[in-house]
C-alpha cells in the first residue's frame, strides 16, 4: 500500500500535493495554454499569478503558444502544457504514464529536465512508467523491471555514471540496460 504523509493517495485529490501526467494531454479543449494554468491557480483557491505563469510558459517555452486552444497545437505542445499545468503548483508526488511519448528527442530531454528539476527541488516522489529503458536509468534513482509474468527486479540506479563529456554511454548503463531489456522482454 502506497502512503503519502501518512495518508493514501486518494485523500490528495484537491490539493496542490499531487500531479498526475498521462500519455494524454487530458486539456480542456474551451481554454487555451495560458488559461489551462490559469485553471489550476483557480482549482486551489488562489488569486491567479500572472508572472508566474508567465515566467513557468517561457521556462517550458509556451510563451508563444500561450493564446492557442489545444485544437489549434501539436501534440508536443499538448504535452508540454500538460507539464507545465502539473508543474505549476509544483506537487509532492507525481505519478507519470509517459508523459513525454508524443515529444521529439530534444524537447523530450527539455522537458525530461524540467520535471526532473521540479521533483529535486521539492524532494518530490515522481513515478515514472516508460518503455525507454536508457531513459528510466538516466533520471530514475530506482528502476523497476517488470516482466511480462509480472515478476519484476529493482535496480538502484543512484551511483551510476551518467552520460560522460562525449555524450556516449558509459559501459555500465549499457550493461545495466541490456539486463533489464533481458528482464522484460522474457516470454
Amino acid at each position: 500500500r502506497v502512503l503519502i504523509d501518512s495518508l493514501p493517495p486518494e485523500r490528495l485529490y484537491g490539493t496542490a500535493n499531487l500531479a498526475f501526467l498521462f500519455q494524454e494531454a487530458y486539456l480542456w479543449q474551451h481554454l487555451t495554454v495560458q488559461q489551462n494554468l490559469e485553471l489550476i491557480f483557480q482549482i486551489y483557491g488562489k488569486n491567479v499569478d500572472s508572472e508566474h505563469i508567465k515566467a513557468h510558459l517561457d521556462s517550458v517555452g509556451l510563451w508563444d503558444a500561450r493564446s492557442h486552444y489545444p485544437y489549434q497545437v501539436s501534440l508536443g505542445i499538448k504535452a508540454c502544457t500538460a507539464i507545465a499545468r502539473a508543474t505549476c503548483f509544483p506537487p509532492q508526488v507525481m505519478p507519470m504514464d509517459e508523459p513525454l511519448a508524443s515529444l521529439d528527442s530534444v524537447r523530450r530531454t527539455d522537458m525530461n529536465k524540467i520535471v526532473q528539476k521540479t521533483c529535486k527541488q521539492l524532494c518530490a516522489t515522481s513515478i515514472w512508467v516508460t518503455h525507454d529503458v536508457v531513459e528510466a536509468i538516466l533520471f530514475a534513482d530506482i528502476v523497476v523491471a517488470i516482466s511480462p509474468f509480472k515478476t519484476f527486479k529493482v535496480f538502484d540506479t543512484k551511483t551510476l555514471p551518467k552520460v560522460d563529456d562525449s555524450g556516449c554511454l558509459p559501459l555500465s548503463i549499457r550493461n545495466l540496460r541490456d539486463q533489464i531489456i533481458d528482464i522484460t522482454s522474457k516470454e
